[in-house]
């Protein structure tokens, strides 16, 4: 995607991915065929990447929010072996 809001996001190699927002406001994707290791490697890169302000982190999921305001979200369903990515302005 050209979204701005997509760059924001760390450059990653998905198997198979589905976009379901892409407008100025939120970008968000599914990623499947996804084993928890790659979602937990998923949520280090999103931190290393500054999404770490008022962050809010459980077993399956990760929101957090950068410097500029821009939150991330990512969550995990291991039965699915699947994960949703949104990053928006908020």
């Amino acid at each position: 995607s050209d979204n701005p809001l997509a760059a924001l996001l760390p450059e990653w190699e998905f198997r198979a991915t589905w976009i379901d927002y892409d407008d100025e406001e939120e970008f968000e994707l599914e990623a499947y065929g996804i084993l928890r290791d790659e979602f937990e490697r998923y949520v280090e890169a999103v931190k290393s990447l500054g999404f770490v302000l008022n962050s809010e982190e459980e077993g399956n999921g990760y929101r957090a929010y950068n410097s500029d305001g821009n939150c991330i979200t990512v969550a995990y369903n291991a039965m699915d072996e699947f994960m949703e990515i949104s990053v928006e302005v908020e």
